[in-house]
């Protein structure tokens, strides 16, 4: 069935819900900041979990539907016109991402490494291949992690990924490692954070628009993209 016709299952009711963040937001300059803007704070709540679970039978029936929620505008604003994307959707945006990486000489220079060294960029469009194969199954997942973690950066921007929020994720997936193998394999913080700075440079991007949002010191999505790369290059030693 559509997911706004299964019911939630039992669950704690929220009594009280408090922000005691918020007080301090004239002091950090955020005062009169619109609310899609405010700075990401804890939020805590006071829930209490009632004693004698409701019956399922018995219940009364929520007259929320979707199609009336703050979710609307979706059928008409969204690229997907629709309340979900599809994977047609997130392959438009892979590629999108993907030729953001080709305008970077840097993009270039990585695919030949691995392709080896070849004359001629030989054996690049084998790995320009090999890499969209692999990653589109995965790259509604990357797209999620992105937006996840970019509303973790308090920075305000939450199409951005900050350096904190970057580590946050690597080491909520377990992909740090404490040392390096004997053969150099392994994604330490040192490499992790060479990875960070490798990919947040913006040489060779054409588009003023992706120029101007482009923060210096965060990652955009194509960004994280490249560096899910190079981390499984480390973490396999695949360049070596």
């Amino acid at each position: 069935p559509p997911v706004s016709k299964i019911r939630p299952p039992p669950c704690p009711s929220v009594q009280k819900h408090v922000m005691p963040h918020l007080r301090t937001l004239e002091l950090l300059g955020h005062a009169k900041a619109p609310y899609g803007q405010l700075p990401r704070y804890a939020l805590h709540l006071l829930v209490q979990l009632s004693k004698d679970p409701v019956d399922d039978d018995t219940a009364k029936a929520s007259n929320w539907k979707l199609a009336g929620s703050i979710y609307r505008p979706r059928l008409k604003e969204a690229d997907s016109r629709d309340f979900y994307n599809a994977e047609a959707i997130h392959a438009k945006m892979m590629d999108n991402d993907v030729k953001l990486l080709e305008q970077t000489p840097r993009w270039a220079k990585f695919l030949g490494r691995l392709a080896g060294h070849q004359k001629d960029d030989k054996g690049t469009d084998a790995i320009r291949a090999c890499l969209k194969a692999e990653l589109l199954p995965m790259y509604r997942l990357v797209a999620q992690c992105m937006e996840y973690y970019g509303y973790r950066t308090t920075s305000g921007d939450p199409f951005d990924m900050s350096s904190n929020a970057y580590f946050s994720f690597l080491r909520d997936a377990n992909l740090l490692d404490d040392r390096l193998t004997a053969e150099g394999a392994g994604l330490t913080s040192e490499v992790a954070q060479r990875i960070f700075v490798t990919v947040n440079v913006e040489v060779g991007i054409a588009d003023k628009a992706v120029r101007a949002a482009n923060d210096d010191n965060e990652l955009m999505r194509h960004e994280l993209l490249e560096a899910l790369i190079r981390i499984a290059c480390c973490k396999f030693n695949v360049e070596k």
